[in-house]
């Protein structure tokens, strides 16, 4: 990208951002004033969508308009709309069923739908100065209050502290509580909903850097873009967030589960007897593959995407629960085309007091999946701007070398073609390195020095035991090997560009769909020792597939099948393995699923079906 180019859309980012949140400021103004209890579709559709709008964006004065892809996913092959359209897309419930389990389910998918609604209006309808104040029973709005003055504030500003913000928000909060309560309204059927709009908004600019990546890993892993949201909802995409349990990363990912994934904490010596201290769990291109495997480990054995995204927050121990009551307590939980979707969304509506008072499924745990979607709703008409993703080299020397960090961007800073984004134009290459590699805490470039003596790391192949990981632009390595540097290790690389993430169709096995077949299987209440000794059977063959062949795909289906067989050995999966047998007795139904499970024409990943 050259220099003009990029101011111009740094520029054109700032002016964009500023006109987005005064459009959502003015529709929410008109929405609070003119109809307190508008639906979500209808106040997204009438107020917010017009100032998301891709129209809007272009008409901004860029430099380069196309440096823009005008990529949106609102009509995107991933969106849940698109792979989960029985479920997502609103309804009307059958008419000419009044009684029995089909009124059941439409009931409950009305309340599902209630839900996902809440958390759309939430996150992409009212800003983070409002407070939205519902009868519980009834979904009814009681009262919309907002915080002017700090609105104001904002809108003169350009930003707010959020969690001063959250503060104020909670003092009102208790104050209109008491005065509901005073008036005669039961405090208890009173549920309270914050605005996070203008987070949202935030929270997806923080994102560019990774979004395209996260968009390619969801579809080579065969999930929906619920899976990109992982991150905005756990941390609004800031990296150096820590939860009071201790999970770190935008994906907050606790220290055990770190470790495991290779993501570590480590010194490296600096001059003058100083060190500088590595974090990897700062860096989303360290983190996000692992997290988003531990998703599609979680799907795979719950045979649901939903349910394995919702296993990411709240511990695959209550989904098991949570089916094993559902199996339990609904008459016909075994007959297809009933699926463990609809036995986690029982669990979300007419369930949940139930598995609520015996688990830790809580009220976060009910509202998870719904915040992933309401959270892709609020953004999802931005386009995804694909030229401020992060290209670069992961690299790692090779076994052996040393070199100080200064001797290495002496010989990249006269290397023009080089892109150290997201450093702005112009910077150093010290400052591009920085940037670029935010796990390394180097200190702020110092003037008239190329290197400050506290940043300049010793770079070395191992840390201990851990290996030395850091980012480069793309064409680095060969730049310094041009110069006689020899000293990256090749076999370690990682290149993250418009190839990273992409599947070749060879690589998928008869094995893979057989796993695949069997996933699907699951999601039909599959819990089966029969499935079990099937599972075991394509883990012992991915494990010879990846001493034949150790490419990147294999070692993601390798990390799958072993983390599924582990998540099938707890005892919580005996006990949903016992219910469904149960309740397949009581039926009188046949094993599930069929004992043939290599089939012809298997269902194949997002990545590898044509476009």
């Amino acid at each position: 990208m050259s220099p003009a180019t990029a101011s111009s859309s740094s520029r054109a980012r700032v002016l964009w951002t500023a006109t987005v949140a005064v459009l959502l400021v003015m529709g929410l103004a008109l929405t609070i004033s003119g109809s307190g209890d508008l639906t979500a579709s209808e106040a997204m559709s009438r107020y917010v969508l017009p100032a998301l709008d891709v129209g809007n964006y272009s008409e901004v004065e860029v430099g380069a308009t196309t440096a823009l892809t005008n990529v949106t996913l609102q009509d995107h092959e991933l969106h849940p709309h698109q792979r989960f359209q029985s479920y997502f897309v609103q309804y009307e419930p059958a008419a000419d069923v009044p009684f029995g389990t089909s009124y059941a389910r439409d009931q409950r998918l009305s309340a599902f739908h209630d839900l996902l609604d809440l958390f759309v209006t939430r996150q992409g309808v009212d800003d983070n100065f409002t407070m939205r104040f519902r009868d519980s029973r009834t979904g009814e709005v009681l009262k919309v209050h907002t915080l002017e003055d700090a609105r104001a504030t904002y809108r003169a500003r350009g930003e707010a502290n959020w969690p001063a913000i959250d503060r104020e928000r909670r003092e009102e909060t208790r104050r209109i509580l008491d005065a509901m309560e005073e008036s005669g309204f039961p405090r208890e059927h009173i549920s309270v909903r914050w605005g996070r709009a203008n987070q949202m908004l935030e929270a997806r600019e923080r994102k560019a850097l990774v979004h395209e990546y996260e968009i390619r890993l969801a579809r080579m892993l065969d999930l929906s873009l619920l899976v990109t949201e992982l991150s905005t909802v756990e941390t609004f995409n800031q990296d150096h967030l820590v939860s009071s349990a201790g999970a770190r990363g935008r994906y907050q990912m606790m220290p055990a589960q770190l470790r495991r994934h290779n993501i570590h904490r480590y010194r490296l010596s600096a001059e003058a007897g100083r060190s500088v201290d590595v974090r990897e769990a700062l860096h989303p291109l360290l983190t996000m593959e692992q997290a988003f495997q531990m998703v599609r480990s979680h799907v795979n054995a719950f045979g649901s995407e939903i349910a394995g995204l919702s296993a990411y927050h709240t511990g695959p121990n209550n989904i098991f629960h949570v089916l094993q009551r559902f199996v339990e307590n609904e008459p016909d939980a075994m007959v297809y085309p009933r699926s463990v979707l609809d036995g986690y969304i029982w669990a979300l509506t007419e369930g949940f007091d139930l598995v609520a008072s015996e688990s830790t499924f809580k009220t976060y745990s009910q509202g998870y999946v719904p915040s992933l979607y309401g959270a892709l709703r609020a953004t999802e008409h931005l386009p995804v701007d694909t030229s401020r993703t992060m290209r670069a080299e992961q690299v790692q020397l090779a076994a052996g070398q040393s070199i100080t960090l200064r001797e290495v961007l002496a010989v990249l800073a006269d290397a023009e073609h080089l892109d150290w984004h997201p450093a702005p134009d112009g910077a150093s290459a010290y400052a591009g390195f920085r940037a670029m590699n935010m796990h390394f805490d180097l200190p702020a470039p110092a003037p008239g020095l190329t290197v400050p003596a506290r940043g300049n790391a010793r770079l070395t192949a191992t840390a201990g035991s851990h290996p030395v990981r850091f980012f480069l632009p793309i064409g680095a390595t060969a730049h310094l090997e041009a110069h006689g540097l020899h000293i990256i290790d090749r076999s370690a690389t990682r290149i993250f560009d418009d190839n990273t993430y992409t599947l070749r169709p060879a690589e998928y096995t008869a094995w893979d769909r057989r796993y695949a077949a069997l996933v699907e299987s699951v999601g039909q209440f599959g819990f089966t020792e029969a499935n079990k000794a099937r599972l075991h059977e394509i883990g012992e063959a991915f494990e010879a597939l990846l001493e034949d062949n150790p490419s990147h795909f294999r070692q993601m289906q390798h990390y799958a099948a072993q983390t599924h067989i582990k998540l099938w050995k707890f005892g919580a999966w005996d006990r949903l393995a016992a219910a469904t047998r149960e309740a397949r007795q009581r039926l009188r139904l046949p094993p599930h699923p069929p004992q043939h499970l290599d089939i012809a024409s298997p269902s194949l990943p997002s990545a590898l079906q044509a476009d």
